[in-house]
């Protein structure tokens, strides 16, 4: 939302600076006594030159906008809800498997389908919502592209899960007065650079299915917190993901941006002292160059990098009645 109004607000800012740039150099080219008549006439004749250039950077990002929606729509969406058996037997690395499966960058194979068609990576939410009391997952997805796959991957990698299409999203059955109620939104994201990695199931040595005493699950304080609000309260946690892929003019940017593995390798290089000296310096057991925790970060960057990647975004909201909000 707020690209498609910084790209409006370019669009009409465009044709007013033009016309005041204008103003300027009439002004200034009327006081130094500058015939301006062979200035506007060469204008003119190069009008068919220039006019379609600035008339096409103008436009260029609405018509994108207006394609990507339109493919968007083509697509659809699915709301899923999803119940979890009693006892999960897997390690995390199960749903790693399922998001690295439904990972589809939707990349255009040619100008017809980045230019017209508006072909590109679409959005998969991941989400939990309290309603009555109750703590709920659901997931969000592009009926067309999506739906299909994550179904076939949660029922292949967890034996007993339950996936059924709501008719209408749990947001939609909120009655939206806000004179009748209290709410609270925000945006969950990183301080540091966003290829130091946070922490994992693997750091947490979850990789393999521990044994019963050693079991942990990560999302059990979050899940115990939202489980104990009442029943005129909401809290909507969404995990939206969109799949990383790199942007040049074939796939519709004008502009030519690598994946995040560029960044990554940058950061190693930094923390192994190889963007100041070379090589860098060398290593001896009693002489060692990076810290304990320095190795463990470059290892979870070079783990990540491997992965399928997706740009993320985390966004809770918290509405109860009116007078009963609880900080």
């Amino acid at each position: 939302m707020r690209q498609d109004k910084r790209t409006t607000a370019v669009v009409l800012l465009v044709p007013l600076l033009m016309f005041f740039a204008f103003i300027v150099i009439s002004f200034t080219f009327n006081r130094l006594n500058v015939d301006l008549k062979p200035i506007l006439t060469l204008v003119v004749a190069l009008t068919p030159i220039w006019l379609p250039v600035v008339i096409f950077y103008m436009t260029f990002d609405q018509w994108m906008w207006f394609i990507h929606e339109k493919f968007k729509f083509k697509n659809g969406r699915t709301t899923l809800r999803i119940k979890l058996p009693q006892e999960v037997l897997k390690s995390p690395e199960a749903m790693e498997s399922v998001l690295g499966q439904i990972h589809t960058t939707n990349s255009p194979y040619n100008l017809v389908q980045a230019y017209w068609e508006g072909k590109h990576s679409l959005v998969t939410s991941l989400e939990l919502a309290t309603v009555d009391g109750e703590v709920r997952f659901y997931a969000n997805v592009p009926t067309r592209k999506v739906k299909n796959n994550i179904e076939s991957q949660l029922y292949a990698q967890y034996p007993g899960i339950e996936i059924t299409e709501e008719l209408i999203d749990y947001t939609a059955e909120f009655k939206w007065d806000t004179k009748e109620i209290d709410m609270i939104t925000f945006h969950i994201g990183k301080s540091d650079d966003e290829v130091l990695p946070i922490k994992t199931y693997i750091d947490m040595g979850m990789e393999r299915l521990p044994k019963e005493e050693e079991k942990f699950e990560p999302m059990a304080p979050m899940l115990e917190s939202i489980s104990n609000v009442e029943p005129h309260e909401r809290i909507w946690i969404q995990i939206l993901m969109v799949p990383h892929a790199k942007k040049s003019f074939k796939v519709g940017s004008l502009r030519k941006i690598p994946t995040w593995e560029k960044s990554a390798r940058a950061k190693i290089n930094e923390l192994m002292k190889r963007d100041r000296q070379g090589l860098g310096t060398e290593e001896t057991e009693s002489r060692p160059v990076l810290t304990l925790a320095e190795r463990d970060t470059i290892a979870s960057i070079e783990r990540n990098v491997s992965k399928p990647a997706y740009k993320t975004i985390i966004r809770a909201m918290y509405i109860t009645k009116a007078g009963k909000f609880n900080a």
